[in-house]
């Protein structure tokens, strides 16, 4: 275990660089935030540090792992939050690529997400976790949708991105992939849709959320097998995809 002081170090100076994505890209690291997420990422083996003002809790962190005991100035220049918690963690990305789908793809019976531009960190986040909750076997990624290394995503997806397969396609290109592999794409639309109670998917099928604003891009939709709808009551026109996403995925999964 080490002891940092300063905020000026220049440790503590390539961490906070983390927060920038282009950073994070380079890198290849990200930060993780809070206990709980620090604990999700350890069971991994991705976290090559953990920093924090809590001397016992460091003491428990296998020997392999680069420890600090760091003052709270540094924990909140590190940290995203108003009000931090008093540990932090400098973890590795993991594999993104849709190789990674191929073992998926080949079962008989396979339910996949399918995120086209989703640009809010925090729906992104709680999604993940969504699918990941409900049993989905992966999640695909457009390239223009936001980063799931974002400090706010990882928060909100309370370290499900380690407990699901997350890639990033171009989703026209991976779309005809997956209809070769009889999966059956779903999308979500107002227009020309079945009410969801009505629709039946199958054993493999994609589930398509769209944008926040514009929902799923017209050269998307018009790929898409299907698409379903939830009925709304008392003229609501349309729920946040956050929670509508979320309400599709498990009455398609149950």
């Amino acid at each position: 275990m080490r002891v940092i002081r300063s905020v000026q170090n220049e440790n503590v100076k390539y961490y906070e660089k983390l927060k920038d994505k282009a950073f994070r890209k380079k890198e290849q690291k990200f930060i993780l935030e809070g206990k709980h997420l620090v604990e999700e990422g350890l069971k991994t083996k991705l976290v090559e540090v953990v920093l924090s003002t809590d001397e016992e809790f460091l003491k428990t962190i296998d020997e392999s792992i680069e420890t600090f005991l760091v003052n709270d100035a540094i924990i909140e220049k590190l940290s995203g939050t108003k009000n931090p918690q008093n540990v932090l963690a400098i973890a590795r990305m993991f594999n993104n690529d849709f190789k990674i789908l191929r073992s998926v793809v080949k079962e008989r019976k396979s339910a996949l997400v399918m995120f086209d531009e989703i640009n809010d960190p925090g729906n992104l986040g709680t999604l993940i976790r969504t699918a990941a909750a409900l049993g989905y076997d992966g999640v695909i990624l457009s390239k223009n949708s936001c980063d799931i290394y974002n400090d706010k995503t990882v928060r909100a997806s309370q370290g499900s991105i380690f407990k699901t397969k997350i890639v990033y396609a171009e989703l026209k290109e991976v779309i005809p992939y997956l209809k070769e592999k009889e999966y059956r794409l779903v999308g979500t639309s107002l227009q020309k849709a079945d009410n969801l109670e009505d629709a039946i998917v199958g054993k493999k099928y994609v589930l398509c959320l769209g944008n926040e604003a514009r929902g799923i891009s017209e050269e998307v939709l018009s790929l898409m097998d299907r698409n379903v709808k939830l009925h709304m009551h008392n003229d609501v026109e349309s729920l946040n995809v956050m929670v509508a996403g979320s309400i599709i995925m498990y009455e398609l999964i149950k």
